[in-house]
């Protein structure tokens, strides 16, 4: 393990249950690096086992995902993409976004791509070592480059990296931010990312969605698509054509029903609880996102008092970051049919019941 190297908490969701408005309220702690979908872009791959070169790391972390760069030529791509693709810089939609300059770079200055540099000037430096431990060389070079003292990262949708986290840093902490499911699938049903996630479930269950995405995705931005024969190689599932026609113009996509995002909440619940039972603790805080919202300042001093130890605490944060957070008062049944209202419930019964106890 790297000498030195700063306390790392994760975020652990499901997505679009608040996550990136917990990042921003992070943001402004005076003690916390806070890492925005750090490892969400730059791929779960990038902790496999062994060791590599300084460099080899750098490619890990400069590296465009295919799947994104696709979002971003047609303009469908998520809200937290929040690199300035459209002003003059060095990085468009045209040539694709660095991973991790698509979203944590920009969330910590306003000028990413100086910060790229010096991240480039100091990761081709690191010696031979695991992968874990180059990114805990790199979180200690940020925590000083930025004057922080505890690393937070938080990426949407992570509860189905949890293992390979807890495996990856098993001295890391790991806040569960959670919220009603229904709620939460009704968000991910109008999110690109969450919809193509559910399309290459449709296109093979054996493999990982992103992985999928990512291979199809690089294929469309050849302007190469594949041939049938091809693409029962790639994949087995009949609807492939769909993830292709979601890819190449997702904007035209149809509707998807709202329960197939509830199932997916319900099978990230059940993946994730089974997880967090195998964390102490000492090592996992539960907050309900939506108990932050009534009450945040309360909420907030939990959070801050998991982070760190005592002698590191702010204790005006919780009540000054507080002001931050803005209720979100929005009936999750707004728009839907009482036959949709009903399948939804159903697909979120069973993670309804791991969370609160309940079914609703």
């Amino acid at each position: 393990m790297t000498a030195c190297s700063p306390p790392i908490t994760f975020i652990i969701n499901s997505g679009r249950c608040g996550s990136t408005a917990l990042s921003e309220v992070l943001r402004s702690h005076p003690r916390v690096l806070s890492l925005s979908e750090f490892f969400r872009l730059i791929g779960i791959h990038a902790l496999a086992p062994g060791q590599c070169t300084g460099r080899e790391f750098w490619r890990l972390l400069s590296e465009p995902r295919p799947h994104i760069t696709a979002m971003l030529r047609y303009r469908v791509e998520p809200a937290e993409i929040i690199y300035p693709v459209d002003a003059p810089g060095r990085f468009n939609r045209a040539s694709g976004v660095p991973a991790v300059s698509a979203v944590a770079l920009p969330h910590l200055t306003s000028d990413p791509d100086r910060l790229l540099d010096e991240l480039h000037e100091y990761t081709v430096s690191l010696p031979v070592q695991t992968r874990p431990d180059h990114f805990r060389s790199l979180f200690a070079w940020l925590c000083t480059r930025f004057g922080r003292d505890i690393v937070v990262e938080r990426s949407g949708g992570s509860l189905h990296m949890l293992g390979d986290l807890r495996r990856a840093f098993p001295e890391a902490r790991f806040v569960h931010l959670y919220r009603d499911g229904h709620r939460v699938a009704v968000s991910m049903s109008g999110h690109t990312g969450y919809r193509l996630w559910v399309l290459a479930q449709d296109a093979d269950r054996s493999v990982h969605p992103e992985t999928i995405i990512d291979d199809l995705g690089e294929r469309v931005l050849s302007g190469e698509l594949p041939g049938e024969q091809e693409l029962a190689r790639m994949t087995t599932a009949e609807r492939t054509g769909k993830l292709l026609r979601a890819m190449r113009f997702p904007v035209d996509q149809p509707r998807l029903p709202v329960w197939r995002f509830g199932v997916l909440w319900t099978a990230m619940v059940s993946l994730g609880t089974a997880e967090l039972a195998a964390l102490g603790a000492n090592r996992l805080l539960n907050v309900d996102f939506d108990g932050l919202l009534v009450d945040p300042a309360s909420q907030l001093g939990r959070i801050d008092r998991f982070l760190q130890a005592p002698a590191l605490r702010c204790s005006r944060w919780p009540v000054l970051a507080a002001e931050l957070l803005r209720p979100d008062a929005k009936d999750w049944r707004a728009g839907l049919t009482d036959v949709e209202r009903r399948r939804l419930e159903i697909a979120c019964r069973p993670g309804m019941k791991l969370l609160y106890g309940r079914a609703a």
